[in-house]
């Protein structure tokens, strides 16, 4: 039934699926930043699944945490480099 509708108002119901489920990943991606610090993209990945049951890729991780205010910033620790997902202006 909500199919009808959308497509009444001209959206595409797929379209409108994908745009629910980025906004609960963006969600997801959200929660996990808030509960590691300074994490990277892998870990919050790890976290996303672990806790959420949910996969979603190290890029996508990065991509949604974009929207959401935060870059990754590269820092060497132990003679390793890692990308870490820092708010933008900290």
């Amino acid at each position: 039934e909500g199919e009808h509708i959308l497509r009444d108002v001209g959206v595409n119901p797929k379209y409108y699926e994908s745009e629910k489920e980025s906004e609960q990943a963006v969600g997801y991606v959200r929660e996990a930043l808030q509960e590691l610090e300074e994490p990277t993209s892998t870990e919050v990945s790890e976290w996303i699944k672990k806790e959420k049951n949910v996969e979603i890729a190290p890029k996508g991780v990065a991509l949604y945490a974009k929207r959401i205010g935060y870059a990754s910033e590269q820092e060497w620790e132990d003679g390793t480099s890692k990308r870490k997902l820092k708010p933008i202006g900290e």
